[in-house]
């Protein structure tokens, strides 16, 4: 039986978010922040964090959201 390191899963990231990510190699804990440009995990959560690519092309492990991209819902 695996079990989980993180206590919570991370949520999901979107295009647009402010997120702070920690850069391989992970050793280091190189901590970035910076705006995601694609959303490279597929699942909705995930125990170790969302890996993502942020708009300077680097890649990296999200630790957490820093604000949200508004979303602008209109209803019909």
């Amino acid at each position: 039986m695996r079990k989980n390191r993180s206590k919570s899963p991370t949520k999901m990231p979107i295009v647009g978010d402010i997120v702070e990510i920690i850069v391989k190699p992970y050793n280091k804990n190189k901590k970035v922040t910076g705006k995601v440009k694609r959303v490279l995990t597929k699942k909705k959560n995930h125990t170790r964090g969302h890996k993502v690519m942020l708009e300077d092309g680097t890649v990296g492990r999200m630790i957490s959201i820093l604000k949200n991209k508004s979303k602008s819902k209109s209803k019909v």
